[in-house]
């Protein structure tokens, strides 16, 4: 199924408000849409990371939350799309499992329990024996549901997550670079497309607040003419924005826009591991 970037915009948003009204688990609220929506591998990525970003913004950006001790198991791709091909699931793979781990408050440090499972050997001869390791099994279940995590988990997350978001900000960087540099080749060759139409239309499509990315595809193309004044033109012109160059224009607009969303979340997560060690 082909996604643009306003479905995943609108899932992330609907993933994250479960969250913050029901407590639903970003993973499974993720799992779920891309059961429904069969999405592979690349798109469940995209969500997690989308939802991800949003859910940090939602949460430590809102002042009601600034004085409460906020903590949260980001999304986890592996751990979603492991879920996703699991046996028995659409579109499942073979796997074998090996352990039992269970994940709790401490979000993302389970235990194998493998080692506390008795000897059925021994739970037959000693079946007051088994009984008690079950019942001290359940219960170190219930507490690592209940426990709040420690220091140190809560800031090794914090610490992964913020350079989740920095390796994108770098990783939209990239791209963008490389479509700067894809259009200022087309607009040199001898018989490519007009530059100063090209501009006018990309202003009268997406304002004057793309005049940063106009800035700099004017000094790569060299460009010395006066910069088109969409301020004095016409209400209305006529817009041909069906070109290959415009479409990568618009992609360069995403990749700035997603930059400052990322930014913003590393910010903040930053800002919430110094908290963390200052404890």
């Amino acid at each position: 199924m082909h996604l643009q970037k306003e479905d995943y915009e609108s899932m992330a948003d609907g993933i994250v408000d479960s969250f913050a009204a029901r407590q639903e688990p970003l993973n499974s609220s993720i799992l779920k849409i891309a059961k429904e929506h069969d999405m592979n591998p690349d798109q469940i990525k995209r969500l997690v990371e989308m939802s991800n970003v949003k859910a940090f913004l939602k949460l430590f950006k809102d002042p009601a939350n600034r004085e409460k001790n906020i903590e949260f198991d980001v999304a986890d791709p592996k751990k979603v799309l492991d879920d996703y091909y699991k046996p028995g699931a659409k579109g499942g793979k073979t796997i074998s499992i090996t352990k039992i781990t269970v994940t709790g408050g401490g979000g993302g440090d389970g235990g194998d329990f493998f080692s506390d499972i008795p000897n059925m050997m021994h739970a037959k001869k000693y079946p007051e024996d088994a009984k008690s390791v079950r019942e001290k099994t359940a219960e170190a279940v219930d507490d690592l549901y209940v426990a709040k995590p420690k220091r140190e988990v809560v800031e090794f997350r914090l610490r992964k997550v913020a350079q989740q978001f920095h390796d994108k900000i770098y990783e939209l960087e990239h791209e963008y670079q490389e479509g700067l540099d894809k259009l200022a080749s087309e607009f040199r060759r001898d018989y490519g497309p007009d530059y100063r139409e090209f501009e006018k239309t990309a202003l009268h499509l997406h304002g004057l607040g793309v005049m940063p990315l106009i800035e700099d595809l004017r000094k790569v193309t060299r460009c010395k003419t006066e910069v088109y004044d969409l301020e004095k033109a016409a209400s209305r012109v006529f817009i041909d924005d069906n070109t290959p160059e415009h479409t990568l224009f618009a992609k360069m607009v995403e990749c700035k826009q997603d930059q400052l969303k990322y930014a913003s979340a590393h910010k903040i997560a930053k800002e919430r591991l110094r908290s963390v060690r200052a404890v």
